[in-house]
């Protein structure tokens, strides 16, 4: 169920994986469960960016972000085809107690949780809370921040896919994201 997810929010983000077996035919060892995944070219995508129209201040629903800012970051996959589209994944880890800056998409991101617990505060909505094997879409030019209220690590995988040279996010924070 957890694979299923991910794959969906691969799907969603236009990154589309194809899986097969590593097994020849006929080959009966039953202790190898390895599987490759095999990147397939997504379809041309139309690129509808959202202007956004909230205000710039650090207030997400009125109230001021709680945690620190920070995290590590590590790009896995930057390739962009010939339709100059670029599709990215970005490995996230936050300690308990840290949170991205504030921010909002120029273009939607999907979000899959593969360690700990994450909470997604967007302007306007009630926060949304996701554990290891969910995902989620941080939406186009809504105002918010993902924080980190566990106990453990947080680890999260950022699949995006845009205009290659476009930027996918305004930070309205001046601290390091």
């Amino acid at each position: 169920m957890k694979v299923t997810r991910l794959l969906a929010g691969l799907m969603v983000s236009g990154l589309l994986f194809a899986c097969s077996s590593t097994h020849a035919p006929g080959d009966t060892d039953s202790n190898d469960d390895s599987v490759t995944l095999t990147a397939v070219p997504a379809p041309k995508l139309k690129m509808d960016q959202q202007a956004y129209n909230g205000s710039d201040d650090l207030k997400v629903n009125g109230e001021t972000p709680y945690g620190k800012v920070g995290g590590k970051f590590k790009t896995l996959l930057k390739q962009t085809d010939k339709n100059d589209i670029t599709r990215t994944v970005t490995e996230i880890t936050r300690e308990p107690g840290y949170r991205s800056s504030v921010h909002y998409m120029n273009y939607a991101v999907t979000t899959c949780v593969t360690k700990g617990e994450a909470t997604m505060e967007l302007d306007g909505k009630e926060p949304q809370y996701f554990t290891a094997g969910q995902c989620f879409i941080m939406p186009v030019g809504v105002k918010g921040y993902v924080a980190n209220d566990g106990k453990g690590v947080l680890k999260m995988l950022d699949y995006i896919t845009f205009p290659a040279g476009e930027d996918t996010m305004v930070m309205l924070e001046s601290s390091k994201h």
